[in-house]
């Protein structure tokens, strides 16, 4: 028997075939996004579930330092292109994923569950916030009209106004406890205000991130704005740390562990 909540009849069910057709997708080999392409790395590491130690998540790229720098590349040289259009058009896209997000949320919410042990209420919370999130970005750009704006000028023949600019890269990570919201609320934020993107998802959870930046592909952003890459976070820091290629922000859950990462990143990068 399934139970219905208003909104969404038959929630519970609509849940429970999600989570059964996840459940046969289970094994498989994931690979990283980069430019809109499956990235292979030399190396692979295991996911399991944290609900049963015999359910494989899949197998996902252990990527380094050429996996890595592919992506700083492809955001680098995406960045010109996404950082000039409109950002009107930018809204669409982000409005577009949104849209893509919601209508796949069992699955994504059934995702969560599979790799972080999360309830079913928590894992659709979870989708939802992060649906929500898209919007309310966009929804703030609108509502200030990109926020371009006029300012007293001294002289008569001047025209002066403010207006926001995108800065470049943004290394966007994300935790094990929120692997979706986190990861693309940040990475939203990024991509509306004309920066390009690398996800690094946890390596505990990576699964329903990897899914978000294929579904950023769906919405039909340029090849190299949004980039996800798996693997190794202290491997992975060390590099962003001392990149030129990443120019303005990292993005990250505060913890014991990336303290260092925001202190390297500030003394290598001032």
């Amino acid at each position: 028997m399934y139970t219905s909540r208003p909104g969404d009849p038959g929630i519970d069910r609509k849940f429970e075939e999600a989570l059964v057709a996840a459940e046969s997708q289970l094994g498989q080999v994931h690979p990283a996004r980069v430019a809109g392409k499956a990235i292979h790395a030399e190396k692979t590491f295991t996911v399991r579930s944290p609900i049963e130690a015999k359910l494989k998540i899949g197998t996902f790229q252990q990527c380094r330092a050429a996996e890595t720098e592919a992506a700083i590349l492809a955001a680098n040289e995406a960045y010109p292109e996404w950082s000039q259009i409109p950002w009107m058009a930018r809204c669409e896209y982000i409005d577009v994923a949104a849209d893509l997000m919601e209508e796949d949320r069992y699955h994504l919410a059934a995702l969560i569950t599979l790799e972080s042990g999360k309830t079913q209420h928590e894992s659709l919370a979870e989708v939802g916030e992060a649906v929500a999130l898209l919007r309310y970005h966009s929804i703030v750009i609108r509502d200030n009209d990109g926020f371009v704006r006029s300012m007293p000028s001294a002289a008569s023949l001047t025209v002066a106004f403010s207006s926001i600019h995108p800065h470049g890269v943004w290394a966007v990570i994300s935790p094990f406890n929120f692997p979706l919201v986190l990861g693309a609320g940040a990475a939203a934020a990024a991509l509306i205000t004309g920066n390009t993107t690398i996800m690094k998802p946890a390596s505990a959870a990576p699964l329903s991130m990897l899914t978000f930046c294929q579904i950023l592909e769906q919405a039909g952003l340029p090849a190299g704005a949004a980039n996800c890459i798996t693997g190794s976070g202290p491997a992975f820091g060390k590099i962003i740390v001392r990149s030129p290629g990443i120019h303005f922000k990292i993005k990250f859950t505060f913890s014991s562990l990336t303290k260092g990462l925001r202190k390297d990143f500030t003394i290598l990068q001032p």
